[in-house]
């Protein structure tokens, strides 16, 4: 019983994450975010 809560514990995170970055406003802007990294990595 104590592992099935800390599984969902840990799904219900993850899932919410998910869909945030499953929508399409959201998506962008990490897309945005990403980008920018990979952008700063390769300069450096």
């Amino acid at each position: 019983m104590a592992q099935e809560p800390q599984v969902m514990g840990q799904d219900v995170p993850v899932t919410l994450d998910l869909p945030s970055v499953t929508r399409p406003q959201d998506g962008k802007q990490a897309q945005r975010q990403e980008a920018g990294m990979h952008q700063e990595g390769n300069g450096s």
